[in-house]
């Protein structure tokens, strides 16, 4: 049962290990103003995939760290 359990875990944190840290991004900007930035985009979104363009529009990106 213990090796079973050893197995796992392992399985686990290496399935883990691949999962990436995601975040925007914007040259000189600070979380505040991607907040402001970010409820903005908020109210002009009306669909799907909007906000994301929103910000994109705006300079920010999406990347991994």
């Amino acid at each position: 049962m213990t090796d079973l359990r050893t197995r796992l875990i392992a399985a686990a944190a290496l399935a883990l290990a691949g999962c990436g840290y995601y975040h925007w991004s914007k040259p000189g900007a600070d979380s505040a103003a991607f907040q402001r930035e970010s409820a903005a985009c908020e109210q002009k979104s009306t669909g799907p995939g909007q906000w994301d363009d929103c910000m994109k529009s705006r300079g920010w990106t999406y990347s991994s760290w």
